[in-house]
This record gives C-alpha cells, structure tokens and sequence, in this order.
C-alpha cells in the first residue's frame, strides 16, 4: 500500500523531535550540579601562585557526564599580572591526593582580568570534558606566569586569591582539598573545616542522549506501524 502524505508529514515530525532531543542535552535545564557552595559566605582565602597550588575535588555518580562548566571565588589579590590555569587533574594517588593533570587545562587567562577585590567570580564554560563515573576529580588552580608585586621597594610573589566558606555547606561538598607549594610535585593535605567557593556542572553524555532519543523514535515507528497495518 502506497503511504499516504499524512505518515511522511508524521516521519518528518519524528525525525524533528529526535534532532531537537539530541540538541537540547546541552540546555540548562540538564545541567546537574556536583559541586556548588557559591551561596555560602566567605570569610577567607588561600594564596595561588606560580609554585603554591591549590586543589579542590569534586565527585561524580553512576551516571556518564561530560563537564560543562566551572565557577571558582578567584580574585587578584595583589595587584599581579601574568598568566594563571585551571586544570582537571585525577585522584590516583595515595590517600586520594591529586595524581596528574587529565587533557589540557580548562582555562588559561590573565590575572589582570579579575576582579581585585574578594570573594571574586571566575567561570568558564562550554567545556566538553568526558569524566568517568563514581570518580574523584580535582579543579586545581595554578600560576604560570604570575609577576612578583613591588611594595615599597620590596618584591612580594604574584599571587591570586580563590576565597574559602568557613563551612561544609552546599552541594558535594565537604571535599578533599590539597596544597602543593612546589608547583604539584608534591602534595599537603587533605584540609578539612572549610572549603574554597567552587561550583562543578556537568551535563548527560551524548551518547547516553543519542540512545534514549533512538529509543524514542523507534517506539514512534512501531505504533506507527501498528496503526498502518490495523488500517490496511
């Protein structure tokens, strides 16, 4: 039996809706949050510089993620310039401290171009990181280039400032954190107490969208189907 335009209108409709599934796991309505205490209040901070790194975890579930975006409380506090990162490093060491930097780093910027009063606001997003399931990750934040500050004639280590929460409120949070004052060849820690103002979004895997909008779509073509053949 020829098809009729009505089922090519209805195919065109499914193949719309499965584009626009497929496009829409991106949206902030899927965002899912692992780490967020933004909304605490903040009452100190920890230096970074070109040798003092500083590291804070964050975990993800069951679920396949890609990361989508990161928040930091990073500040200039010393009036530097130069080049800083952030990076995302794994937990494979002893003790669950930061192992090693995973792909490239997330940011790369000027400290120039932060706010140089407290507790500050850094995000970046868009990321599109892959991250494994049930597993410990680390946002390190470090100074690459940092310029040493002259006071009064005296020369002081470039610095920035990430603020910290006296509290282990907020979501994922208490987290593992760690400092390394010989540019993360090794590592103190883990502090517990308080935390550094971070927030971690990720967003559900591709792929893990593409099989649940197959899914739809086949069920969409089987009643289709159905419905052909009870009317032939």
């Amino acid at each position: 039996m020829k098809r009729s335009p009505i089922w090519k209108r209805l195919d065109e409709f499914l193949l719309c809706s499965l584009l626009l599934f497929l496009g829409s796991h991106t949206s902030q309505a899927l965002e899912i949050v692992l780490a967020d205490n933004l909304s605490e209040s903040f009452d100190g901070y920890v230096g970074v510089s070109n040798t003092q790194w500083v590291a804070q975890a964050f975990t993800t579930n069951s679920a396949g993620f890609e990361l989508n975006s990161v928040s930091l409380r990073l500040f200039n506090n010393s009036g530097t310039t130069g080049t800083f990162e952030l990076q995302i490093w794994n937990s494979v060491e002893p003790g669950g401290r930061p192992g090693e930097k995973v792909g490239s780093a997330i940011y790369s910027g000027l400290a120039e171009g932060l706010s140089s009063t407290a507790p500050g606001l850094l995000t970046v997003t868009g990321l599109e990181m892959t991250l494994a399931t049930n597993t410990t990750y680390y946002i390190v934040a470090i100074g690459v280039s940092l310029t040493d500050v002259d006071i009064a004639g005296d020369l002081y280590p470039g610095s920035l400032g990430w603020s910290s929460t006296p509290s282990n409120d907020g979501t994922g949070f208490p987290a593992a954190k760690w400092d390394s004052t010989d540019s993360g060849l090794n590592w103190i820690g883990p502090f517990t107490g308080y935390n550094y103002g971070m927030r971690v979004t990720a967003v559900p895997e591709p792929s893990t969208w593409a099989l649940a909008g197959l899914g739809v779509l086949a069920l969409g073509w089987s009643r289709r189907a159905a419905i052909f053949k009870a009317a032939a």
